[in-house]
């Protein structure tokens, strides 16, 4: 996952523009947190409340995500802010992620990640067809909207590069 914030920190030449990517980051991780707490609390209210769908364990799981979402995005604000406070561990944290190496190992995981996913998705959309069209569907626009914006970032980033 350290594909998804490290191109912010590609061309970071002091470690004064790395700690304004780091409080990005950590403002990032506030949303997340929001969005854990909404999630919970959808889930709860469903529960106590509403009793939409009558799926006690449905709730279980999105409660467990939304929770999951605010302990680790308050785990990555506090490593965060201490990595800011201290000039040794800033300036290692901004070697780590411009180590060419640590880049092309997230490279390459993310593409074996988005294949391992198209192709699941593919077969979930083949078996989902015999069973339920809303599956189907969901699966189709998934497999849609991953090859759409596979052709729009590489003509985006082929004229960028």
């Amino acid at each position: 996952m350290i594909c998804l914030f490290s191109t912010f920190e590609r061309n970071v030449k002091t470690n004064e523009e790395y700690a304004k990517i780091v409080q990005k980051k950590i403002r990032i991780f506030y949303g997340v947190i929001a969005v854990g707490v909404i999630t919970a609390a959808i889930a709860l209210c469903n529960e106590l409340f509403w009793y939409i769908g009558g799926n006690s364990w449905l709730d279980g799981v999105y409660t467990g995500v939304g929770f999951g979402l605010i302990c680790v995005s308050i785990m990555k604000i506090i490593k965060f802010k201490r990595v800011l406070k201290s000039d040794t561990l800033l300036k290692g944290e901004r070697l780590k992620v411009q180590d060419e190496r640590n880049q092309i190992i997230a490279a390459r995981a993310m593409q074996s990640a988005s294949i391992v996913l198209f192709i699941l998705s593919y077969a979930a959309l083949l078996i989902a067809g015999f069973f339920s069209r809303t599956i189907f569907y969901c699966f189709w626009w998934v497999v849609i909207v991953y090859c759409f914006s596979y052709i729009i970032f590489r003509k985006y980033y082929s004229n960028k590069i």
